[in-house]
């Protein structure tokens, strides 16, 4: 029902949908019944824009200098809090690095992939450096999430 397929989701709609378009006068938009092919995009369209979340890429420290964890994520709060409590195994549970010290919002999470993938491939003084300009007293900054 909701399967990947070139960026936009997939789903089977039995029932009509009316689109608003705005004419040329942006203030009096007016209703069209669009064609089943063009109701068919519209439709996966809409449905792609509403699924799309705020996605996260950030960085997890252990102490000042410490241990260093890139992570994405589309959901930071409940990300941190599995860190924090140990709940994956894995890396940051083994090198207990579960300190917010430097994060990024993206409105696409292939963005935030892609931008993961570049802190990654930094160099770690370049990973400290990038900590230090938004946080330079390296404090958790997951305190200030809700």
């Amino acid at each position: 029902m909701t399967r990947r397929k070139r960026g936009f989701l997939r789903m089977k709609r039995k029932t009509p949908l009316v689109i608003l378009s705005v004419a040329k006068n942006p203030e009096k938009p007016k209703n069209q019944v669009l064609s089943s092919a063009k109701l068919t995009i519209s439709y996966h369209l809409t449905c792609y824009i509403k699924s799309m979340k705020k996605a996260y890429t950030y960085i997890l420290f252990s102490k000042r200098n410490g241990t260093l964890y890139v992570g994405v994520t589309s959901d930071l709060i409940k990300r941190i809090w599995e860190h924090k409590n140990h709940v994956v195994k894995g890396f940051t549970q083994k090198y207990i690095v579960d300190k917010l010290g430097y994060y990024e919002v993206f409105d696409d999470i292939y963005d935030a992939i892609v931008r993961e993938k570049q802190i990654k491939g930094m160099l770690r003084a370049k990973k400290i450096a990038l900590i230090e300009k938004s946080n330079p007293t390296w404090r958790d900054l997951s305190d200030d999430l809700q």
